[in-house]
């Protein structure tokens, strides 16, 4: 593991709630999750769940107060590769087509020995994970530094690991000049897992967000997160990516991370107006 990695272990203190990070990454995963299954339970097993504070390669230390009605498939997914801790995207389980068309070279295999209990010793070890044994692949297209996958017949996802301030994390998911479609939600739409989406046609506003969001800067998350929509790009490669627009500060969130990016006004609104 690295030594930065190490360093941000041991510093770590565990929240006394959910930060609203945190909270924006439950009301997303809500999207994916069961219907038979409580929201509650499921705000639940994410604070639970070994405590992952995702600030892209953080994880948070253990919780003191874990029950054992939380299983590991509760936790939100993560595995220890090459020293640095990539986190399962927000997308979900990736179409076996698109799966088998992104599965690179064979890099091994997760194990199966982190859970909520689990001390900072455990993620010392090489494909440590919280997913059990599975095995892991390198994505075609792109970084490995970036973007790893697991890979069963029935079963594909994707892991990344970012950097704490999201260094060139757009230009990673290679997103310019390569969106097949995009579709969005508005504000109610979202908070309430409502599975209707619009499409984006404004190709040019798009265009002109996209290009804005590799020059956007990383800001800290502001404690007002009203006025939002749910924006999601189909790549050409068919893998998906999903951003959080705030309108009062021009901002967007994207994943489990723990900060936000300040897009360039007129971009953002050229966007946000034509939705």
């Amino acid at each position: 593991m690295s030594e930065h990695l190490k360093k941000q272990i041991d510093e770590l203190d565990i929240p006394v709630e959910l930060s609203k990070r945190s909270e924006l990454g439950v009301k997303r995963a809500k999207l994916e999750m069961p219907k038979s299954r409580s929201f509650k339970k499921w705000i639940g097993a994410l604070a639970i769940a070994a405590a992952l504070v995702i600030t892209t390669s953080v994880v948070y230390e253990q919780m003191q107060e874990s029950t054992s009605e939380y299983s590991k498939a509760d936790m939100l997914g993560m595995i220890v590769y090459k020293g640095e801790i990539y986190v399962q995207t927000n997308e979900g389980m990736l179409p076996p087509k698109v799966a088998s068309r992104l599965k690179g070279q064979k890099l091994g295999i997760s194990k199966d020995t982190i859970d909520e209990w689990s001390d900072k010793a455990a993620y010392n070890e090489e494909f440590a994970s919280t997913i059990g044994k599975q095995p892991v692949y390198s994505v075609k297209g792109y970084d490995e530094n970036f973007r790893i996958m697991t890979y069963e017949k029935e079963s594909a996802q994707i892991f990344e690991h970012i950097d704490e301030q999201g260094a060139d994390v757009f230009n990673q998911m290679k997103l310019k000049d390569n969106i097949a479609s995009a579709v969005y939600q508005d504000n109610n739409e979202w908070y309430e897992g409502s599975e209707t989406f619009h499409k984006v046609t404004n190709q040019q506003a798009l265009e002109q967000f996209v290009e804005a969001l590799y020059v956007a800067t990383p800001v800290e998350s502001p404690t007002e997160r009203a006025d939002l929509k749910n924006l999601t790009f189909t790549l050409k490669d068919g893998t998906t990516a999903t951003l959080i627009l705030f309108k009062k500060n021009h901002t967007v969130h994207y994943g489990f991370m723990g900060i936000d990016f300040k897009v360039e006004k007129e971009a953002f609104d050229a966007l946000w107006n034509s939705l």
